[in-house]
């Protein structure tokens, strides 16, 4: 297997996840570099064992890869890093996007890379059921799939919680600890760590959506026969339910379809920051055992806070971020009046926390490992 020198460009904070679990990437994927933006302000940080630089002329000989990571920008910021990025693809292999680019964008990137014999690859292509080896039931009220492996799932009460943290850390550790997993990531990227990317199906808004259920069913149970895993680690990418009317996101649909398709056995909920949480806590977990027919049994509590006067004022999320030794003291102080464990998956010190939660409820003879 040839190994890729990949570039990562515009690195931001939201690939850190891939650089903190670098023990998790795919033996093909070797990070080289990170390249920001020189008015993002991240150039000339040190992030682990990288050198963050803003420019691919000191490195163009290090890399054969560009890996375009999610990132936020105006139209006008996202068409100047597309430009960056095709002025070095003839010396490229290959690129790949996993970020949500405009359609302009994208054509101008494919364009370039078959002129340059590059390989472009787009993660934001939608695939289509028959793509993962599913097929519609003939039956008119289809049953669903009974599976025999245990289910931890991961949620969160918006974006931007930490969920893909999260994910990673309990890899992590049940990888350590002799355990087989089969893990279905949020992102569209997760091939990069090994395991399985969010299938296109369910994000398909031309696929019905009990046929969506009973697809997610079915493609669970092939996953489960074929890697005959210890348990299956599932995060859902969206958020779990809108805020109120005018803060939507989705209504929580996409999660509703897939605990209907699946029966979780743990559940870890990423919430954000507040110091008087634990009433709204208690609500969500009520929230879940009725609407989900599953309980909270773990939270993790990001850095983020949403900001409701600033967001009815805009009519859009406003949200802020705070220091993450914030978080750990509200945690001190508050914690121990919930009833339902709050963690902070950045902290390592709750990894173990975390995997001892798990492996106390799921631990039982259906959850053996398979030797």
């Amino acid at each position: 297997m040839e190994t890729m020198r990949v570039g990562v460009y515009p690195y931001n904070t939201e690939f850190d996840p891939f650089l903190r679990h670098t023990l998790l990437l795919n033996p093909a994927f070797q990070i080289s570099t990170l390249i920001s933006p020189a008015g993002w302000g991240l150039a000339g940080q040190i992030i682990g064992e990288w050198t963050v630089v803003s420019t691919f002329e000191p490195i163009l000989n290090d890399i054969d890869t560009v890996f375009i990571p999610a990132f936020h920008a105006t139209e006008k910021v996202e068409t100047l890093i597309v430009k960056e990025i095709e002025s070095i693809v003839p010396s490229l292999k290959k690129v790949i996007c996993a970020a949500n680019l405009s359609a302009q964008n994208i054509e101008c990137l494919q364009t370039t890379c078959i002129k340059a014999d590059c390989l472009f690859e787009n993660l934001n292509v939608l695939k289509a059921p028959g793509a993962y080896g599913l097929t519609r039931p003939t039956e008119q009220n289809p049953p669903l799939e009974v599976l025999d492996v245990p289910i931890v799932a991961v949620v969160g009460i918006w974006e931007e919680t930490d969920k893909f943290e999260a994910s990673l850390v309990l890899r992590e550790k049940f990888i350590q600890n002799g355990y087989r997993i089969t893990q279905i990531g949020s992102r569209n990227c997760c091939e990069l760590l090994s395991f399985h990317s969010f299938p296109g199906f369910m994000l398909d808004p031309g696929v019905d959506a009990v046929d969506k259920i009973i697809y997610f069913n079915r493609w669970i149970q092939q996953l489960a026969e074929a890697e005959e895993p210890d348990l299956i680690l599932l995060t859902v990418p969206g958020a779990i339910q809108n805020l109120n009317e005018t803060l939507t996101k989705g209504f929580g649909i996409l999660p509703h379809l897939v605990f209907q398709a699946v029966m979780v056995d743990f559940l870890l909920f990423c919430t954000m920051c507040d110091e008087d949480s634990m009433q709204f806590l208690q609500e969500i977990s009520t929230m879940c055992t009725y609407k989900f027919s599953c309980n909270v049994d773990c939270y993790h509590m990001s850095n983020l806070q949403f900001d409701l006067n600033t967001s009815k004022a805009r009519g859009q999320v406003v949200i802020n971020r705070i220091y993450r030794d914030m978080v750990s003291q509200i945690l001190k102080k508050g914690s121990k009046d919930s009833p339902i464990p709050i963690v902070n998956v950045l902290e390592q010190a709750s990894w173990d926390k975390l995997f001892d939660l798990v492996v106390g409820k799921l631990s039982g003879e259906d959850f053996q490992i398979v030797s």
